[in-house]
């Protein structure tokens, strides 16, 4: 995956943008110095942050110590390269300290890489200059070194500042290394953004407050549409052009450069690259002309887009006569390419005619002349014909040519996969169920498919429709995290839909599939952080539901929460805020055990304080626990001792009791702790005496919630059913955290419920009643 994936902190950019603004610095200085002494090229550019193939670089930096890669070897001309070399070395004077220099080169060589900064940094802490393949070295270390793929960037900029500050010109294995970086961090994101772009259209919709359904989407997004790592680029391609006109690098680094400018729009950088490239005769790779050809075609220059592919095909009839003129061959990719390009500037006609002569030139081929036709046609069609039609939502289209075109069954499946997810994701319900029951059932495309039908069902509230995918879905072997987005997305749809206990059963299931499926290519720490921000999601709309969940359904979502990273805050208190003691007695005792062990947590980190709650909830559950005979964990039991600190001068019975309990259990076992049965004690009951004025559930009462309610409801100018329903919005919020009413908004709740024959609601009432106040004697 793109480095890109990894960049989630501020500090991340903070440091990138440090780097840059110091080779911007540099930069200025070095202009000032060529407008005063133009003879006297001293300094080089500037640089900024990408994302790339790490191990791809890794190569690179390592294996070109002083030559070009191998695939520039083949292009470039050696005695002016040779002739370039010697003129860079002559403006470094060798010293005895260049001895320093040699031993940082060996020990990259030797691939001890984590010494090479240090040995750097000695060398200049005592004002020694190193030469240009000391930085070689340390570019090459700074960017093996790094854990985190994000680091590699500042790192490779604050070795080119450095370069800068030193007076020291890189050479062509440095420029190779750090263009070839920045290149490639540039094509990433410009493919990162994409696909963030149909996720956000995809499921971004289900929140009305966002684009995309979880808030780091959002981030990452910002951080990409900030980056300039192609400007950067380029300004170094500038830079070094300006400075030695001859200056060479390698095919894949032209490649890199201009396939970034191509896919950015960033035409006229292009063609600069591409005439130098042509210029000094470098042999280009193939796969840079599809995307330089859509580029023209993308404002309307038909005429120059023609013109590179003819260039490209002088050069493909000069290779087939045994001149190497190109590398990696892309004939079918140019030809969809130029197919594509006659559609963006409306000329149909020109396409087909242009399609037509490409099919009848393979009459003529040898034996397997068929199947080349036959790949032509399928690259041609899917990426030329079709993706034009998709990119214009088209779809109608898009399946008729489909249907309609030759195709091979693999080839016609994946375009239908491609149609169908277009078409859902733009919420074209039609043609998407259409393409989709013309897809093969053994297509392994059918996946992302389903997952794009899911979400188009339910943005449309269709949730039983949603199940038949979601199924389809559960049951691949391919679940992972990488389904996160449409697991959260059902499960809120089903919440919101009455189905709560369904929607959290479903979420928890699904989740440990995506941690058991955890591998390195998605670290179990990255599928735990998603995890832990869909569970928030799924709290969040189980809190604006008017219903409370049934007991068990909110211990499945704490149960939930603790086997992927703990308790997510403030979901796991808005849970707790609905169990009272007639809730908890419904429990198993391993449940039981579990809300202890989160309660405990709680108070011990102080939230308490906040909501008396806590305590008296902390108070049942343990004597709850003492009356069952409940085991508990090692975790529990240490969290509890915490929290019998914080309760010793108020509750001196409950910390007798309990180390009565542990001292006897043992004596039994030591692993795990067997409480023994002991009378129930009540949550709020102790031997303290008490005036007769003493109201025990008086520290949980919310006077104020419930003079509002009052109002609500007495008031003659609002007797309908919608005002009873905000009264219940508001007595619920009011549940949720710990509080309750007084006795007198129940008995309006009931009156009310009745007027309007809500018979379930009145008893509802009555239950929680029950639970919030103590009856009279």
């Amino acid at each position: 995956t793109s480095a890109v994936d990894d960049i989630k902190k501020a500090e991340d950019v903070a440091a990138e943008v440090a780097a840059v603004a110091q080779v911007d610095e540099a930069i200025a200085q070095e202009i000032s110095t060529i407008q005063i002494h133009p003879a006297n090229l001293t300094d080089q550019p500037i640089a900024q942050d990408t994302t790339q193939d790490t191990a791809h670089i890794k190569h690179v930096a390592a294996s070109t110590t002083s030559n070009l890669s191998s695939t520039a070897l083949e292009s470039i001309d050696t005695n002016k390269s040779s002739e370039l070399s010697s003129s860079w070395s002559d403006d470094i004077t060798r010293t005895p300290d260049s001895i320093q220099s040699e031993n940082i080169v060996q020990l990259r060589d030797t691939g001890l890489y984590i010494e090479i900064p240090a040995a750097f940094e000695a060398m200049l802490a005592e004002g020694t200059r190193p030469s240009v393949e000391a930085y070689n070295a340390l570019l090459t270390a700074a960017i093996v070194l790094p854990a985190a793929k994000h680091q590699v960037v500042p790192k490779a900029l604050g070795v080119y500042t450095s370069m800068l500050r030193e007076q020291v010109l890189p050479d062509a294995t440095f420029l190779t290394t750090l263009l070839e970086l920045l290149s490639r961090r540039a094509i990433d994101v410009h493919q990162m953004r994409s696909l963030m772009d149909v996720k956000r259209l995809r499921f971004g919709e289900l929140k009305k407050d966002s684009d995309f359904l979880f808030r780091s989407d959002e981030g990452e997004y910002a951080i990409l549409s900030e980056d300039d790592a192609l400007s950067v680029a380029v300004k170094i391609f500038d830079s070094a052009v300006s400075k030695s006109g001859n200056q060479l690098l390698s095919s894949e680094v032209y490649r890199s450069l201009i396939t970034a400018c191509a896919l950015n729009g960033h035409v006229e950088a292009m063609i600069r690259i591409y005439s130098h490239l042509e210029k000094y005769n470098v042999t280009p790779i193939a796969s840079m002309f599809p995307p330089m050809i859509e580029a023209f075609a993308r404002p309307g220059d038909l005429k120059t887009a023609i013109d590179c592919y003819n260039a490209y095909k002088e050069m493909a009839i000069q290779d087939d006569a045994g001149h190497k003129k190109l590398l990696c061959r892309s004939d079918n990719e140019v030809y969809a390419a130029v197919i594509k390009s006659y559609a963006l500037c409306g000329k149909y006609e020109g396409g087909d005619r242009f399609f037509a002569k490409i099919v009848s030139s393979f009459d003529n081929a040898k034996a397997n002349g068929q199947e080349l036709l036959e790949n032509a046609q399928d690259i041609i069609v899917t990426h030329g014909l079709i993706q034009h039609r998709l990119d214009a939502r088209q779809y109608n289209e898009a399946l008729a040519v489909a249907e309609e075109r030759s195709m091979t069954p693999v080839a016609r499946s994946d375009a239908l996969v491609r149609i169908c997810s277009a078409a859902a994701d733009n919420n074209d319900m039609v043609f998407a169920i259409k393409a989709y029951q013309l897809i093969e059932a053994k297509s392994t495309g059918k996946l992302t498919a389903a997952l794009s039908m899911l979400a188009l069902h339910i943005r449309n509230n269709q949730i039983e429709d949603a199940r038949m995918f979601w199924s389809f879905l559960y049951a691949s072997s391919n679940f992972d995290a990488s389904l996160v987005e449409p697991t959260t997305m059902y499960a809120k749809a089903l919440i919101e839909h009455g189905h709560i206990s369904e929607g959290i059963t479903q979420a928890r299931s699904a989740f440990a599939r995506m941690r058991a499926s955890a591998d390195t290519k998605v670290p179990l720490d990255q599928t735990k952080e998603k995890v832990d921000e869909a569970i928030e999601l799924v709290g969040t709309s189980l809190a604006s539901q008017q219903s409370m969940p049934s007991p068990q359904t909110s211990v499945d979502l704490l149960w939930t929460m603790i086997e992927n990273n703990g308790p997510v805050s403030p979901v796991s208190e808005q849970l707790l805020a609905g169990l009272g003691p007639e809730e908890i007695a419904q429990l198993g005792q391993q449940d039981i055990v579990l809300l202890l062990r989160i309660e405990a947590d709680m108070i011990a980190s102080g939230a308490f304080q906040q909501d008396v709650a806590h305590m008296a909830r902390f108070e049942h559950l343990l004597a709850k626990v003492f009356q069952d005979g409940a085991s508990m964990d090692d975790i529990t039991v240490k969290l509890v001792e915490r929290t019998m600190k914080s309760m010793e001068a108020e509750r001196p019975d409950i910390i007798t009791k309990w180390n009565q309990a542990r001292q006897m259990a043992k004596t039994e076992s030591n692993n795990p702790v067997i409480l023994p049965s002991v009378p129930t004690v009540s949550p709020i009951a102790t031997p303290i005496s008490y005036p007769d004025d003493f109201d025990p559930y008086g520290t949980t009462l919310d006077h104020r919630g419930s003079n509002i309610i009052l109002d609500d409801l007495e008031n003659p100018r609002h007797k309908s059913a919608a005002d009873l329903d905000n009264a219940l919005l508001r007595f619920r919020n009011m549940r949720r955290v710990g509080r309750h009413p007084r006795y007198m908004v129940y008995a309006k709740l009931i009156t009310a419920a009745a007027k309007e024959g809500r018979i379930n609601l009145i008893f509802d009432l009555l239950g929680m009643a029950k639970q919030d106040v103590a009856f009279l004697p």
